[in-house]
């Protein structure tokens, strides 16, 4: 009886035992994979499959995970275990994919937005460019354009010399420049003559400086010998200026109200896409880079057309003295060719306060020697030359007209002849301490009324 009361609970518990679930045996590598095989063999086929799958996405989640904590976590769970657990990891597998294919979304829509922007940016840097070497460019005036006709003292020959106050508000040194100049009767349909002319300046004309020019053209210029017709003006407008190495300052393309349209829709653009990238990245607004060229205060083209002055060229009557006229917008439309002519009623139009207005003390005896005066004048001038005058002398001529009276002059007849610019307007008895501006010198005796 003892024996069987004995063995009694050890069949029960084997009993109990070998009904239950199989487990997984954590003990070693070898007893885990023996248990899962013994697992396997008792579900029902059709669950083997599934079961199989399942284990291999939690061994290999162990594995990389939490390798050195495997045995210890699968010991002892069956196959339901194994399956949620199972489930679990492909749930967050899943979430984790969703957000790793958001991000590459969003990745792609940021490039995608950043190549919109530096597209944007590309187009806008050149116009940019243009627009501000347009405004540079526009800060360049000639004022006051005259014809004075002198006489050379040896062969007597009639000889005109242009006269010119240059105005330079730009930020570049300028060192020669071509001009378009216009001589035209009253109510005639064409000119008399319209032709260019070039300047070489014998020291620079620096930022900000303004000087009065003499020119005596060369022989092979027709402006040295046109005939003036009766109450004739004579405008001029700057072209090209030149560099040291005699090449354009200014040689990107002249800023158009197609381009501000243009530039105006680029920035809108750069804005939206600024805005998109700024929800894009998390934030509510996007400063631009330093490579991201700023919107202009104002992008609206203002056109403002510069007035025109031209004075008269012939006769001995009094022109008047013109002031400068400087567009004031911020896009330099208005000054589309540089135009600055004097006409018989002065363009009522002050003076920029950006120019400035300098005196070159070594030129001030040049515009004395120029001025036309009515009372026996005494003024001189070297034929093919270029003559710089200041500001303040040349305030005396202004209001005198630019057709000088013509007389006989000296032995500069052959430095006339052969085209080569003479270098120094002189006083009467005395050499100019002004330096030529040419190769050669031809003093000029003084002119005298007729």
């Amino acid at each position: 009886m003892l024996f069987k009361k004995a063995i009694l609970p050890m069949v029960i518990m084997a009993a109990l035992t070998g009904c239950g679930p199989a487990v997984l045996d954590g003990t070693s590598l070898d007893t885990l994979d023996e248990s899962i095989a013994k697992i396997a063999e008792k579900l029902p086929e059709d669950q083997r499959p599934q079961f199989g799958e399942d284990m291999g996405i939690v061994k290999a989640y162990y594995e990389k995970q939490r390798p050195d904590q495997m045995l210890i976590n699968l010991n002892g769970k069956n196959a339901s275990d194994i399956a949620s657990e199972a489930g679990n990891l492909r749930e967050q597998q899943r979430v984790e994919q969703e957000k790793l294919a958001v991000e590459e979304q969003k990745r792609a829509y940021l490039a995608d937005l950043n190549q919109k922007k530096a597209a944007l940016v590309e187009e806008i840097t050149p116009l940019e460019q243009s627009r501000a070497q347009t405004l540079d460019r526009a800060k360049f005036q000639v004022t006051e354009p005259r014809i004075q006709v002198l006489k050379t003292e040896k062969t007597g020959e009639a000889v005109n010399s242009i006269a010119l106050t240059l105005v330079n508000g730009t930020s570049k040194e300028i060192y020669s420049a071509n001009f378009g100049g216009e001589l035209k009767a009253p109510g005639a349909d064409q000119p008399a003559l319209k032709a260019d002319f070039d300047i070489t300046l014998e020291q620079p004309l620096q930022p900000g400086e303004t000087r009065d020019v003499l020119f005596v053209p060369p022989m092979i210029s027709d402006w040295r010998s046109v005939t003036i017709p009766e109450g004739a003006t004579f405008s001029v407008e700057s072209e090209d200026l030149l560099n040291i190495a005699n090449k354009p300052i200014f040689s990107l393309p002249e800023f158009s109200d197609e381009d501000q349209a243009t530039l105006s829709k680029l920035y809108d653009d750069l804005k939206a896409v600024n805005s998109e990238l700024g929800v894009a990245e998390g934030g509510d607004t996007v400063v631009p880079s330093a490579s991201t060229p700023a919107a202009p205060e104002s992008t609206e083209l203002q056109s403002e057309t510069p007035t025109n002055s031209a004075a008269e060229v012939t006769g001995d009557t009094t022109a008047p003295t013109p002031e400068i006229s400087t567009p004031e917008a911020l896009l330099p439309e208005a000054d589309e060719d540089q135009k600055v002519s004097q006409e018989a009623a002065p363009a009522d139009v002050p003076l920029e306060d950006a120019l400035s207005q300098k005196e070159p003390e070594e030129t001030k005896a040049l515009k004395e020697s120029a001025d036309p005066v009515p009372s026996d004048p005494e003024p001189t001038a070297v034929p093919g030359e270029t003559q710089e005058t200041s500001p303040a002398e040349a305030k005396k001529t202004d209001a005198t007209a630019p057709v000088s009276p013509v007389s006989p002059v000296s032995e500069a007849e052959s430095q006339v002849e052969d085209g080569t610019p003479a270098s120094a307007i002189a006083e009467p008895e005395k050499e100019s301490s002004v330096p030529s501006v040419g190769n050669q010198e031809a003093p000029v005796t003084p002119l005298k009324s007729s």
